[in-house]
């Protein structure tokens, strides 16, 4: 996809705009068109092309914030003719939180407003799609769906007008709500519990009320909202007649409303709660992962890794590539696994030696990690603790208060930073506690550390 401006088109004059943007280093479109270009001898001009294409040079080099510069000033021409009070729709599909957020900020940027996100399941896999489903490769295996509105200022009608365009939602929604069930079980491949969704509830209002010649100029999915929630009952993401069953009537299931994702602890649970019906792969868990996410502040999202996040607290089937809940003996061995890992890191990070970026989450983490390992090593020393058997409580309580001193407040929540302070508090008072003649000994422990490094 090469940036063009639509200067062709009136402003406000399309009445729905559907795109499909690049994927972000997935494929290469100028690269892919090389024979056809050189036979037509017109070739694309690779410096507008909108890719991540970090292994080019000069012009052509291209990191993720270029990518993105470029998708906002696309969106920001599609919002341009677009009528307002309209709609458009992206369909995207990357397997990188980056590249998706990246996405989800150009579209905001551009002033649209992201109303939900839906999956895309396509039956025609492609061939890593299939590896994905087999657990041979961690591949998205679903688009996603961004519906985006562009907001208009208008007033609403007079009360009365208003209250009779709230009664024919009413009436309209009732009616859908009452024949559903009976159409699901005349034909069950065409309906389903999915035309209780507020999308497709708005679609049958269009269909419905644009006929009789009813303005549908406040129609949108929140007055939507806003009207249904007097009158109708909604379970997870569907709406139903208030004391309707749900389910068959008889055998009610019981329904689970989705988590909802606000932090790490709820993305835990709402992995877990995703998981439980049985093990996915990554390809399978990242359409369901934006989606659930794609709506959240950038400030939140941008703290929540995926991958992390199944690495800490899950367990992964080296034989069929899928993750799912660990039992007590995985668990045990995870929890000796990032004890390690952590101690590894943060000695380096302290040290200088650390390759990659930490952030001050990342560190507030390790301090709770390097807290739990004192405290368990003190209060259960004689017992077998095979990640902390030769570790130092007091070498960890060092380090805890080290790394204390490089968390700023207004970096990280603020449940975490108090937790991190009052870790790094007792740490403190415990390293008071500490002998001259054990000082002498760490101090000579670090340097050893440090020439260790050196070399």
């Amino acid at each position: 996809m090469v940036m063009q401006r639509l200067s062709t088109i009136p402003d406000a004059s399309v009445d729905y705009v559907f795109a499909d943007p690049p994927f972000g280093q997935n494929i290469y479109y100028a690269d892919c068109s090389l024979l056809w270009e050189g036979w037509l001898k017109e070739f694309t001009d690779e410096s507008k092309e909108i890719v991540v294409s970090e292994r080019r040079s000069g012009d052509t080099f291209k990191e993720l914030s270029e990518y993105k510069r470029l998708m906002t000033l696309a969106f920001a021409e599609m919002y341009r003719v677009l009528k307002p009070n309209h709609w458009a729709t992206i369909e995207f599909n990357n397997s990188d939180g980056a590249v998706f957020e990246a996405i989800k900020s150009a579209v905001t940027y551009a002033g649209f407003e992201i109303v939900n996100m839906l999956l895309l399941d396509k039956d025609q896999k492609t061939y890593k799609q299939i590896q994905g489903a087999k657990g041979e490769a961690d591949v998205v295996d679903k688009d996603v769906l961004f519906n985006l509105h562009k907001p208009i200022s208008f007033s609403l009608d007079p009360l009365d007008v208003k209250y009779d365009l709230e009664q024919q939602i009413v009436g309209a929604v009732r009616c859908h709500l009452q024949s559903l069930p009976d159409r699901i079980k005349t034909d069950p491949i065409k309906y389903s519990d999915d035309h209780r969704t507020t999308a497709t509830i708005n679609s049958m209002l269009m269909n419905t009320l644009i006929p009789k010649g009813i303005s549908v100029q406040c129609l949108n999915f929140s007055y939507i909202e806003q009207v249904c929630v007097r009158y109708f009952r909604k379970v997870g993401q569907r709406w139903y007649l208030r004391g309707e069953a749900i389910g068959n009537g008889t055998n009610a299931e019981l329904f689970q409303e989705e988590i909802k994702i606000r932090d790490e602890e709820s993305a835990i649970a709402w992995l877990r709660q995703i998981l439980t019906p049985g093990p996915k792969t990554v390809g399978e868990l990242k359409p369901l992962w934006m989606r659930a996410t794609g709506l959240l502040p950038l400030e939140i999202s941008q703290h929540l890794d995926l991958d992390a996040l199944l690495r800490e607290n899950f367990w992964k089937d080296t034989d069929t590539n899928r993750w799912r809940e660990p039992t007590s003996e995985e668990r045990e061995k995870m929890n000796d696994s990032r004890t390690l890992h952590v101690l590894h890191d943060a000695e380096r990070f302290l040290v200088g030696s650390l390759k990659q970026q930490s952030s001050d989450s990342e560190r507030c983490n390790w301090i709770e990690v390097l807290f739990n390992a004192c405290r368990s090593v003190e209060e259960r020393e004689n017992e077998e603790l095979p990640a902390l058997r030769d570790f130092d409580p007091g070498k960890g309580y060092q380090m805890i208060s080290q790394l204390f001193h490089g968390i700023l407040r207004d970096r990280v929540p603020i449940e975490m930073f108090i937790r991190a302070e009052k870790q790094a508090r007792v740490a403190s008072s415990r390293l008071k506690d500490v002998s001259p003649e054990e000082k002498q000994e760490k101090k000579e422990s670090k340097n050893k550390m440090q020439q260790e490094f050196d070399w």
